[in-house]
């Protein structure tokens, strides 16, 4: 049975998540504005989801990535500053370590396969 407490920070966790994904993307900033150590915060995630906090803040951003990429007309920058990388060369690192392809590469493959 879990912890009532431990999901409510969970709760908070994913809410603020929701907001600020965008420019923050260290654990630590969420367990300071969650009262709690950067340890904490991914013990009770990992608890309760199987994900530790860095985990889930990476998803998060993939899955905004995925669909920008998807169902928007912005280029690879502007969903790139849209999602707050520096640059889309570190957008475009961080989608591929995390997707497997470049993002241009996905985009073009879905747009493919929706044409089919």
């Amino acid at each position: 049975i879990d912890d009532p407490v431990e999901l409510e920070i969970l709760n908070k966790f994913q809410i603020l998540l929701q907001h600020h994904y965008k420019d923050e993307k260290q654990v630590t900033f969420y367990a300071e504005r969650l009262y709690i150590t950067p340890k904490q915060l991914s013990t009770i995630a990992e608890k309760i989801t199987g994900k530790r906090a860095k985990e889930m803040i990476i998803e998060k951003v993939v899955q905004e990535s995925l669909r920008l990429l998807r169902h928007s007309m912005f280029t690879i920058s502007e969903i790139s500053e849209k999602l707050g990388f520096d640059n889309d060369s570190n957008f475009s690192l961080f989608f591929k370590k995390h997707y497997g392809i470049p993002p241009s590469e996905y985009r073009q493959s879905f747009l493919k396969e929706r044409a089919n």
